[in-house]
């Protein structure tokens, strides 16, 4: 009986601590900005993009590249070039007559 009020206290007691010891993913921001342009892209049926660098000398936004994107985790693959979301400034989207366009401002 003494071994049976044992593992009762031990399913009552211990278990929840066991459980919410279970470690939680935190995303970084960049990968946070990944999840929301992926949301706005199936949204918005997006299928191409425009990317746009920011020139500090001239101070003004210059057309880097443009096409079919991928975006996987903190990154986002145009082309053959990637970009770190974590310099992601801001975007948009355009809506144009061959669907939208996602633009993304980088730093």
């Amino acid at each position: 009986m003494k071994i049976g009020k044992l593992l009762f206290l031990f399913v009552v007691f211990a278990m929840p601590a066991i459980q919410s010891c279970q470690k939680e993913e935190t995303l970084t921001s960049a990968e946070q900005k990944g999840l929301e342009l992926k949301k706005v892209v199936a949204d918005k049926s997006i299928t191409s993009t425009s990317v746009f660098k920011y020139d500090y000398y001239n101070a003004s936004w210059d057309y880097e590249i443009g096409g079919s994107f991928e975006i996987n985790g903190a990154f986002i693959k145009v082309g053959n070039y990637y970009f770190s979301l974590d310099n992601l400034f801001k975007y948009s989207c355009l809506e144009t007559d061959n669907g939208w366009v996602l633009l993304l401002y980088f730093q």
